[in-house]
């Protein structure tokens, strides 16, 4: 956890993070997590990663520095009365597919373990995504070693709430979840608690699809967020299928 401040460092316009809590900089704990978030993206080098240009790492000076995303995130977009049409939802979905695509085939492979529109930074355009926050990203490899009930819960697989080890499709659901929410501007499961998501999730029930969401991507993002892992598709196979339906112009709709 952490909290972003504007600054400037070398010239340029920056995105510092920091502990909330200043006195916690000494804490072992929390310096392993910063050092496991810049270890992951230090392997991270793509237009859809936001970029990590350095850190610091001795107390109490503990800060990651970022480049400035000066479009904000993509919640404050969904939620905002601005105008978002399709050309750049659907060059939205394409690039946070495109970065969790790059994730999952890298050598090793990353699962980001927290896909959320919070966790969506956009360039000045608003038409650029990029990745953020892999303070719970972990190599597949590692899989095993973690909770499963970690990440937020109205992204979270059902399969992660019935304990089992979280895999590279958790991130495609949490995917599928968050481009509903793109195109409805409604959150998943508003107002529930968390033992409702929970029996929601994993008896089948998933967020409305927006009926001004075209039949294409809807088919797309009930893939997406299908019940077992192994119906999903790949990340690769979701930007494939993005890329065709931005091509397609995404003309028919579910209303």
């Amino acid at each position: 956890m952490g909290v972003l401040y504007k600054g400037e460092w070398r010239g340029c316009t920056v995105a510092i993070k920091k502990p909330v809590d200043p006195r916690a900089a000494s804490d072992p704990a929390l310096k392993m997590d910063f050092q496991k978030e810049i270890d992951a993206l230090s392997l991270c080098r793509h237009p859809n990663i936001v970029l990590l240009m350095g850190a610091c790492l001795r107390p109490p000076n503990l800060c990651m520095v970022f480049e400035w995303c000066p479009g904000g995130s993509l919640r404050s977009l969904v939620y905002s009365s601005a105008d978002f049409r399709w050309d750049q939802q659907i060059r939205i979905a394409i690039g946070i597919a495109s970065g969790l695509a790059f994730l999952h085939t890298g050598s090793p492979a990353i699962i980001h373990r927290d896909i959320k529109p919070e966790n969506v930074l956009l360039d000045e355009s608003r038409t650029v995504a990029k990745l953020c926050d892999f303070g719970l990203s972990i190599h597949v490899s590692e899989a095993s070693e973690v909770r499963a009930d970690s990440g937020t819960p109205m992204y979270m697989a059902p399969e992660l709430y019935r304990g089992e080890t979280v895999t590279l499709s958790s991130d495609v659901y949490a995917l599928g979840v968050t481009l509903n929410e793109v195109f409805s501007r409604e959150a998943p499961f508003g107002g529930m608690d968390l033992m409702d998501i929970k029996q929601k999730v994993v008896g089948g029930s998933r967020p409305n699809v927006a009926l001004t969401c075209p039949r294409s991507m809807a088919k797309l993002v009930k893939e997406m967020w299908a019940p077992s892992g192994s119906a999903r598709p790949s990340m690769m196979e979701c930007l494939k299928q993005l890329r065709g339906l931005r091509d397609a112009g995404g003309q028919q709709y579910l209303g």
